[in-house]
């Protein structure tokens, strides 16, 4: 299955990695649940500690509202990138770092109307942080509006450090629950007809395969998980999108996200807007 970056028009691709779909077995990640230390959690949230982004580039600064109250797991992992907490490969030493990750890295897909995609440190939609996170779905939180902030993947569990703006509703990407036959010796849900065909994988990418190659009704969700929307800024946004591209979308003028600030409080502040745009 061809998981090419996604286009306006049709509503069964996914903006992803370009990456052959059965190659993504060999980083695969167990099915997630929703944790109940993580709902709990949410119940007694303390909004004063609410994040926020702020996002610096060349061509003007947006502000993104982080649901940390209802994805606390992909807020917290989209943070810590951000501050350099969390350890990130580099893809060129593959020696780990820990660096405000996403500062430097370019805005490097635009589909008009439609939506900007970045977090690539090579700025070609081809890597990400080194690891991956499971997804991670909220009734209340999807597609239905332009400005949403969602994890761009390649399958069901593999968010990294990618991810993507909308620029219009693109409803055709919330989260869908889907019933089928899939080989139960792969984690990710590749579609079966008999156990020959899960033996048959097995064969061809042993190091995906863990398990007895049977082929049983599954229920599976997919889709992308929101974790921000974008509250101030939008209108920098819909002026890059509008930016000359080249063929296969990428800007012929670079949109670089020169820093990325995180800040907490029960509301965000206009002070942040003048906030460094390089390290202090």
């Amino acid at each position: 299955m061809n998981l090419a970056l996604l286009r306006p028009a049709p509503v069964t691709k996914h903006p992803g990695y370009s990456k052959i779909w059965l190659t993504l077995l060999f980083f695969a990640i167990l099915a997630p649940a929703h944790l109940h230390a993580e709902e709990k959690q949410a119940e007694g949230y303390d909004t004063s500690q609410q994040p926020w982004a702020i996002v610096m580039t060349n061509k003007g600064t947006f502000v993104i509202q982080l649901f940390e109250d209802k994805v606390p797991r992909t807020v917290r992992h989209f943070v810590g990138l951000a501050t350099g907490d969390k350890a990130t490969v580099d893809p060129k030493t593959k020696k780990k770092t820990n660096r405000a990750f996403y500062d430097g890295l370019q805005i490097f897909k635009i589909v008009p109307t439609y939506l900007l995609k970045m977090g690539c440190p090579k700025n070609r939609g081809t890597h990400g942080s080194g690891y991956q996170i499971k997804d991670e779905f909220h009734p209340s939180l999807n597609h239905n509006q332009k400005g949403m902030v969602s994890m761009a993947n390649a399958g069901p569990h593999t968010n990294s450090s990618q991810f993507f703006i909308t620029l219009r509703p693109t409803p055709w990407l919330n989260a869908k629950t889907l019933k089928g036959t899939y080989c139960q010796n792969f984690t990710l849900p590749i579609k079966c007809r008999s156990n020959k065909d899960c033996r048959r994988f097995a064969k061809q990418y042993p190091k995906g395969s863990q398990g007895s190659p049977t082929c049983k009704t599954r229920v599976i969700q997919r889709g992308h998980t929101v974790f921000g929307k974008v509250i101030y800024g939008m209108k920098v946004l819909e002026t890059i999108s509008e930016l000359p591209v080249t063929s296969s979308g990428t800007p012929i003028q670079p949109v670089t996200l020169q820093r990325v600030h995180i800040r907490r409080a029960k509301r965000w502040k206009r002070k942040w807007l003048r906030l460094p745009k390089t390290a202090e």
